[in-house]
């Protein structure tokens, strides 16, 4: 979709979804995984610098015009959250996370992502911090062990990492982020099983 008629069908979706909470989400692996955050959500596989284009400017604006028709739409903060992760701005998508948690404080999908944002900036204690209470909140989200596998790999903690990708692996079998990462901290380890 794009231009106005990206906008009427994100300003559809949020009459229909009439500020009710979206269904759980559907994790699916990948460093970060959205599922389920309201009609016609897109899922991101990565939170990553990416560079604006046509698209991301359009589903920006899109998600913000739903925000100024109901601010209390807690996906459309999290997907527009997502979608500044994925462009590179990351001050911007820890904005939208933190609206998430303020309007959810249980959405352990927010501590996630927005420790995934941290991640991006380098900022390790942060995110293994964010990742400890997606964990609390649900022990579940495979996502969470592998992000903060992938900080205690960033911070040199090899055991640390390689602990919480088997978790990760353990809850997610199909979770290709948490063998790749575990194989990085099991080669800087010098083990290679």
């Amino acid at each position: 979709l794009h231009g106005d008629a990206a906008l009427r069908t994100v300003s559809r979706a949020g009459q229909v979804a009439g500020g009710a909470a979206p269904a759980p989400e559907q994790h699916r692996g990948g460093l970060v995984v959205l599922g389920d955050h309201g009609p016609g959500v897109h899922h991101a596989e990565e939170l990553h610098g990416g560079g604006q284009d046509k698209d991301t400017v359009q589903a920006i604006a899109s998600y913000t015009k739903l925000i100024e028709l109901n601010s209390e739409l807690e996906w459309a903060y999290y997907n527009r959250g997502v979608t500044y992760g994925m462009d590179g701005q990351y001050d911007k998508a820890i904005a939208d996370f933190n609206k998430v948690i303020e309007l959810n404080p249980s959405a352990a999908d927010a501590y996630n992502s927005r420790a995934a944002v941290y991640g991006n900036k380098s900022q390790y204690e942060t995110a293994i911090a964010d990742c400890n209470k997606a964990i609390e909140l649900n022990p579940n989200l495979a996502e969470a062990d592998g992000n903060r596998g992938n900080a205690y790999n960033n911070k040199g903690l090899y055991d640390m990492a390689i602990a919480d990708c088997n978790k990760a692996i353990e809850l997610n079998p199909n979770y290709a982020n948490a063998y790749y990462n575990r194989g990085l901290a099991c080669s800087e380890k010098g083990r290679y099983d």
